[in-house]
Parts: structure tokens; C-alpha cells; sequence
């Protein structure tokens, strides 16, 4: 029986355990996950009636009926959390609730289980099959679990969600789903939320990243052409592919070296029977024993080196025939000539390209390559003739770019200059593509500053900060790619539904705050925090572009005195020290932050005017409209912050963006 849902009531066997809950979808929820996890606990339908027959008996309910000894109120997600997190011992418990709590709250909004946890089974069979140990594999299904959750939160904010169940109020959702995040301990948060920033090389990381996107993509050629660990990825493919198409063939891999197991695992995936030694010696007697059709040796071995082994191999008459291929991290003329001479057929330098390796075999097999998927090429694969651009000017789409980038759409055209949505010809995924302006890319001093920005912001690895991959240079042309993200600008957003309600507000909130803090600890600043810098994508998570390039901007004498509308910036969102020249730090981005967190809460900016030069007047000046008299459910604890973020002297506001994300915390509904 499976044990995380009965770890919610600690069931020992002796005790009669019933629920009883007033809400009828909750109630329904229950019934599902009881049924499907065989727990042997009872629905109560009449409370008076029917609790004595119970040792325990849990309510689900706003208000207190008459008490009894063998009631279990649960008023909320954060009183049920509380009851189960006293000690150390409980961690256990509180882990399977929150497990058994991801599939709660898919069922509320009518989405299958199967479906929305099947990452969730992926992942844990991933784990296991990499001997990930069972505490570890405790952590993933909690991290995945509450990524379940904080999804099905937003999509229920946003009233996206089809599915969404019409009998629970969005209200009663909002109020749920808040005491349950609010209810979490510390270090729990941090464990949970902060995960993949603070834990970037964790293999549990690895697995989810790589399991998400075969979820998303369902495409494993596509999956071996990211940059996952490979080792991982094949692994995911041997569970995913469970009856592999055998083409029939035995390989012999003779190898020491610590990617050896990769190499077998692929070809096992290939559909290979691969037998794997460590030395040469051993490689011999497997060889005098089984018939195999390729054999593959690294160059260095124990005892004996592989030059020795394939000269004992072609002295062999039985086994001359055999196709045999040297992997080695040397692949000098001597040793590529030496290796041909004494009758090597190939030898292909590590660190291996395994699609190469791969169609290597099939050459010297004469198998059909167009059985091999992965290494077959179509038209696609031959770089198309790129259409002459003699300018900044003649942009538009249908054009190639170095053979590598196909534009697709004009994005539109910013400070910096044209904005493209392209298609990476090499890499086969989507890009964006900022081009420089043909002013910018004649100031030189500008060019070198704005690399060295851009150098900076690639090393931002943070999920909710869209990565700057490149900076290329074409003829005339000077650009930047950037990953593309599919969703819409928090500008888009406001423009077309203006405030956001409170609670998705201050989600939001939390997660900017909680980026910039990240982005400040490493030394990087943002400078042009706006709404159309923030992306929220289609599962509405928080992604921040053009971090940091803002700077080369910055530095072009921004003065009030000679201020004008060609100037780069946005005064709407500049603060006051940024508009008068005068130096910036993280204060000034918490101001930035500040305008947008008013413009979030209150549906518009504090300040406006007829021209820039008079908004940024005001910006210096002027004190904000103090934003509960626009919204009165703004509670009071966050007008304090917004406004103290909107300080004119920046000694006056948060002195880091941690303090503003630790403020947002004491934040209630």
C-alpha cells in the first residue's frame, strides 16, 4: 500500500480513521486520491451520526463543530502543516503530505493525475535507475510536487486554467492555496523555492531539467542535442524506449575511462548488444568466447595498450574482419597513422561525438542509416544559401544570417535597436536576435563596453533571467542572441487587464524580489527594470530580460539639464539619483522595482506627464500618490514597503533587495 497519503494522519492499524468535509469539490478530491491510493479511511457523510465509530476523525472545515475528543480540526492547509511539523522525526510525514498535497490540488481543478504527475513518475524511476539514494528521491518528488502546485496557483490566477473548478470560488482557491505557501517553514522554502539557484550542479536538478523537457517535447533526438548531461539523458531514453528495436548486432567496448559507460548505454539505446571490459586481457577472452561485429578500444588500457590489442586481433585469422575503431583522447597524425596502418579502421578523438560513432558502425555494417534516426541527414541539415544584407537597414524576415540564423518576425525595435524572433538552422530551437543600431555600432567605445556587459550578464544562471547566449558580428552587422521565451510582457498584461489582483500580485512580487536579490548577490545590476523587461510566460512564471545591458546606456551623460526624448531610458521607471547622473547601486534598482510594484498593485505608474523631461521632473521631485487610496485591498504592510522602495534619497530606502524580499514575507492578506 502506498504510504505518503496515510503519513497524513500518522494511521497506525488499529485505528479507525474517517473524514469529514463540508466542501463538496475537496471532498470529491479526497475520495479520488483514497480510492486510487487504496487508504483505509472512510468518507463521513453525517458527522453527528456516524464520528463515535471513529478512533480519529478529521474535519475539513471553517467552523468548529461541538468538540470532541477524537476530532481533528483542520481550518486550513497551514493548520494541517503545523500539526505535522513539531519535530525533526515528522520531516518524513510533512514531506509525504506535501507529495500527497500535489495531487490534491491537481484534482480540484479536474486534471488528470496520470497526466500532470507523469513527471513525476518519470523522475523518480530516473532516480532510481542512477542509484539516487531514497532520501534524495524524496526531495525530487517534493520539488516536483510543489512545482505542481505553484503552476496550478498561477493558473488559477490568470484564469487560464479550462479545467477550473467552478464550484470552489477563485476566492476560497486564493485563500487555500495562500495559508498553505504562508504555512511553510524556512528552511522548507528555501529547500523548495531556492532549489535550483543555490543547487545548479545538483544531479536531482540535472533529472528534473532533463525530465521536464522530454515532458514538453516528447522528441529524444531533440532531447541529445541539448546541453544535459548525457549520461542522464540516456538513461531517460532506456526507460522511456522500453522495447528497444534491436538491429542485431554485438559490440565490444574496451575501455577504462570514466565516459565509458555513456558510450554503452548509447549504443544500447541504438539498439546494440554491447559488452564492456576494462583491459585488453579481458577483451581477448570475451573475444574467444562470443562473436561480436564491431570492436571499439580506447589507445591507453591497463596491461596491455590498445595498438598491442588490435595487432593480436589481426593476427587472429578468424577475427581479422572484424570492424575496429579507436576512441582516444589522442588523435595526432602519428597516432592517427599508426592506428590505419596496423588496420584500424577509424579512430574518432574523445571526447566522442556519439552520433559520429554511431554512423561510423553503420557505415562498416552496411546497416540502412535511415534506421538510425539521430544521425540520418535531410535537406534540413544542408545550411541554406544566406541572402546578401548590406545593412542594419535591409533587416527583415526570410533572411539567413551566417547560415545559421533563419528570421522569422520582426519583434519590433527598442533603444538598443531591431528585434528578431529567429530560427537557430544549427541547433534546430528558436532564438531571439537583437541587433545593434547602425549609431551604436560607429561609437567603438560603446561597442567594447557593450561586450563586456554582455559577458557579464551570460554568467546570470538563474531560470527566471532569460540567458544572452552570444555576441556575433556579420559584415556591418553587430547583434546578441538571447533564448526565446513564449508568453507576454507584464506591460501586455496591465495594458490589457490593468491591476493585478492582490494575491497573484504579491507572488509576483516575491519572485522579482527575489531575482534582482539574486542578481545583486552576484554584482550585477539591472538598471531598466520595467514592465517591458519582465515576461511572464504561459505557465506564468517570472522571466527578466536584457539584465545588466543597460549599463552602456546608462553611462551616455543622462542629465536632467540636457534631458530629451532620444535618450535611453525610460524616466517612468528611472530613479532619481539614475536621472541626475549621479551614481547607482542596488538602491536604485529597488526604486525601478518600487514603480513597477506600484504600477502591479494600483493598475498605473505614479507619475506621469506630457513629455519625458516633465515626468522625470516629477520622478525627482514629486512624492507618489500613496497606493491604497487607487486600490483599498492593498494591505497596509505592502503600501509601506512600495512606498518606502519609492524613496527620493536612496539612503531612506531597503539597503538591498534581500531586505525587500524579507519584507514581502510579513506580507498578509
Amino acid at each position: 500500500m502506498d504510504e505518503r497519503f496515510k503519513s497524513l494522519y500518522k494511521m497506525e492499524k488499529k485505528e479507525k480513521i474517517g473524514i469529514f468535509c463540508e466542501n463538496p469539490v475537496i471532498l470529491s478530491c479526497l475520495r479520488q486520491i483514497i480510492f486510487q491510493e487504496k487508504i483505509d479511511v472512510e468518507i463521513i457523510k453525517d458527522l453527528e451520526k456516524e464520528s463515535n465509530k471513529f478512533d480519529k476523525v478529521f474535519l475539513i472545515s471553517n467552523e468548529k463543530k461541538e468538540v470532541k475528543e477524537n476530532y481533528i480540526y483542520i481550518n486550513n492547509f497551514k493548520d494541517l502543516l503545523q500539526n505535522y511539523k513539531k519535530t525533526d522525526e515528522d520531516f518524513e510525514i510533512y514531506a509525504d503530505i506535501c507529495i500527497c498535497l500535489g495531487k490534491l490540488f491537481d484534482l480540484m481543478n479536474n486534471i488528470s493525475v496520470d497526466k500532470k504527475n507523469s513527471i513525476l513518475i518519470l523522475a523518480e524511476n530516473l532516480a532510481r535507475s542512477l542509484n539516487i539514494r531514497n532520501e534524495e528521491i524524496r526531495d525530487l518528488k517534493i520539488m516536483i510536487s510543489f512545482k505542481n502546485i505553484k503552476n496550478i496557483l498561477f493558473e488559477i490566477y490568470s484564469k487560464k486554467n479550462e479545467y477550473s473548478t467552478r464550484e470552489i470560488t477563485p476566492s476560497r482557491v486564493e485563500f487555500l492555496l495562500y495559508e498553505f505557501f504562508i504555512g511553510l517553514p524556512t528552511n522548507i522554502i528555501d529547500k523548495l523555492f531556492l532549489w535550483d539557484v543555490k543547487k545548479s550542479d545538483s544531479i536531482l536538478v540535472k533529472i528534473l531539467k532533463v525530465c521536464e523537457f522530454y515532458i514538453e517535447e516528447k522528441n529524444l533526438d531533440l532531447l541529445r542535442k541539448q546541453n544535459f548531461d548525457p549520461f542522464i539523458v540516456e538513461k531517460l531514453i532506456s526507460i522511456v524506449e522500453k522495447k528497444k528495436v534491436s538491429v542485431g548486432k554485438k559490440i565490444l567496448l574496451v575501455d577504462q575511462e570514466k565516459d565509458a559507460p555513456l558510450i554503452k548505454l548509447r549504443l544500447e539505446n541504438s539498439g546494440f548488444e554491447v559488452f564492456w571490459e576494462e583491459s585488453a586481457n579481458e577483451g581477448l577472452k570475451l573475444l574467444d568466447k562470443e562473436k561480436f561485429d564491431t570492436v571499439l578500444s580506447n589507445l591507453v588500457l591497463p596491461g596491455m595498450d590498445g595498438f598491442s590489442f588490435l595487432d593480436k586481433i589481426k593476427n587472429k585469422k578468424e577475427l581479422q574482419n572484424i570492424p575496429f575503431i579507436f576512441i582516444s583522447s589522442k588523435s595526432d597524425a602519428f597516432t592517427i597513422k599508426k592506428a590505419l596502418a596496423l588496420g584500424a579502421n577509424d579512430l574518432l578523438s574523445k571526447p566522442l561525438d556519439l552520433d559520429i560513432l554511431i554512423s561510423k558502425i553503420y557505415l562498416f555494417l552496411n546497416l540502412d542509416l535511415k534506421t538510425e534516426k539521430s544521425i540520418r541527414y535531410s535537406l534540413e541539415n544542408i545550411p541554406r544559401q544566406e541572402s546578401t544584407i548590406s545593412s542594419y537597414d535591409q533587416l527583415k524576415p526570410n533572411y539567413v544570417i551566417s547560415n545559421r540564423f533563419n528570421l522569422i518576425k520582426d519583434i519590433g525595435e527598442g533603444g538598443m535597436g531591431k528585434i528578431f524572433l529567429a530560427d537557430d538552422l544549427e541547433l534546430n530551437e528558436k532564438v531571439v536576435l537583437k541587433f545593434l543600431k547602425k549609431t551604436l555600432i560607429e561609437d567603438l567605445k560603446f561597442v567594447s563596453k557593450f561586450k563586456e556587459e554582455v559577458k557579464i550578464a551570460r554568467k546570470l544562471t538563474n531560470p527566471s533571467i532569460v540567458r544572452i547566449y552570444d555576441f556575433w558580428e556579420v559584415g556591418e552587422l553587430k547583434f546578441i542572441t538571447q533564448e526565446y521565451v513564449d508568453g507576454r510582457t507584464l506591460r501586455e498584461i496591465l495594458k490589457n487587464k490593468g491591476a493585478i489582483p492582490i494575491s497573484l500580485g504579491i507572488i509576483y512580487a516575491k519572485n522579482l524580489a527575489n531575482v534582482f536579490s539574486y542578481a545583486h548577490s552576484i554584482g550585477v545590476l539591472h538598471r531598466d527594470i520595467k514592465p517591458d523587461n519582465i515576461m511572464i510566460t504561459n505557465s506564468n512564471q517570472i522571466k527578466i530580460l536584457d539584465f545588466g545591458i543597460a549599463k552602456v546606456f546608462d553611462e551616455s551623460n543622462i542629465n536632467i539639464s540636457h534631458y530629451s526624448d532620444e535618450v535611453f531610458g525610460t524616466p517612468e521607471y528611472m530613479s532619481p539619483e539614475q536621472l541626475c547622473s549621479k551614481k547607482v547601486d542596488e538602491r536604485s534598482d529597488i526604486y525601478s522595482l518600487g514603480v513597477v510594484f506600484y504600477e502591479i498593485f494600483c493598475g498605473d505608474i505614479p507619475f506621469k506627464g506630457s513629455s519625458k523631461i516633465s515626468i522625470a521632473l516629477k520622478q525627482i521631485q514629486s512624492k507618489p500618490v500613496p497606493p491604497r487610496q487607487l486600490n483599498e485591498k492593498i494591505p497596509q504592510e505592502l503600501e509601506k514597503i512600495i512606498l518606502k522602495m519609492l524613496e527620493k534619497e536612496k539612503e531612506k530606502r531597503f539597503s538591498s533587495m534581500k531586505e525587500v524580499e524579507d519584507a514581502l514575507r510579513s506580507v498578509v492578506l
